[in-house]
């Protein structure tokens, strides 16, 4: 569509405004030009008329006025029938335009004819494509701030488990760099793990941390979940946000 708008632009300047400026600047600049001449030498004329009688050359200065005032009058009457005589050329550069404008028309119904049928092939082929049915499916990871599902709780049996060891072992827990295992009271390693990406909790049942922090193993819930300890804040958070520096035993 642009395409086509760019050139009926093209061909309206080229047949149509063009030659009318051209005439403009020019047949009609002249034919006023005369115009504006022949009205000078007609006031001239009259005053000759008007004062003949008092003039020493009466005849003479009336003569001389006569014929220039003829002589304005025949080219401006010459320059307007040359104009009117034009006519073909006028009427041949307005025929361009509405040619132009013809094409410009049809090449538009054409395109959009195209593109009425393409749509309606498109149309025809999504209704008669069969139906998707939506099936839910439960989680199977975690994502950035993805909070832990009901599936992922653990049961009461993991959760007294994981209370007795915290019970044995959080007196000794502490951090000593981000690298740095946690340390137990017998001289051990404590079950520890560095995060490797910042985890923002989504409820009070997860614990949130930034990259970098060490965080004490408590219990490993399931495959996608670990519990742990961090600025004395306890939670779950996502298994693949951190790497294990101590495991669990």
């Amino acid at each position: 569509m642009a395409e086509i708008k760019y050139s009926l632009e093209d061909n309206v300047k080229q047949n149509f405004l063009d030659p009318f400026t051209s005439l403009q600047h020019r047949e009609i600049k002249e034919i006023n030009h005369h115009r504006k001449k022949l009205e000078g030498r007609r006031l001239d004329f009259d005053c000759k008329k008007r004062k003949a009688g008092g003039s020493k050359n009466p005849e003479e200065e009336l003569r001389m006025a006569e014929e220039k005032f003829v002589e304005s009058k025949n080219l401006a009457e010459n320059a307007m029938v040359n104009f009117l005589n034009s006519d073909a050329e006028h009427i041949a550069a307005l025929y361009e335009f509405v040619s132009s404008e013809v094409v410009y028309h049809q090449e538009a119904v054409r395109i959009l004819s195209d593109l009425q049928q393409r749509l309606e092939e498109k149309r025809r082929e999504a209704a008669e494509r069969p139906k998707t049915e939506y099936v839910p499916t439960k989680p199977t990871g975690a994502g950035n701030n993805s909070s832990l599902s009901r599936d992922h709780l653990p049961s009461p049996q993991q959760q007294h488990s994981a209370n007795s060891w915290r019970s044995d072992n959080q007196e000794n827990h502490h951090q000593q760099g981000a690298t740095t295992p946690l340390k137990s009271a017998g001289g051990g390693s404590t079950p520890s793990c560095r995060a490797l990406y910042s985890f923002s909790a989504e409820n009070s049942t997860e614990l949130p941390f930034e990259e970098g922090d060490t965080i004490a193993l408590l219990a490993q819930v399931d495959e996608n979940w670990y519990e742990g300890e961090a600025h004395g804040r306890r939670g779950y958070f996502p298994v693949n946000y951190v790497e294990v520096l101590v495991p669990l035993p």
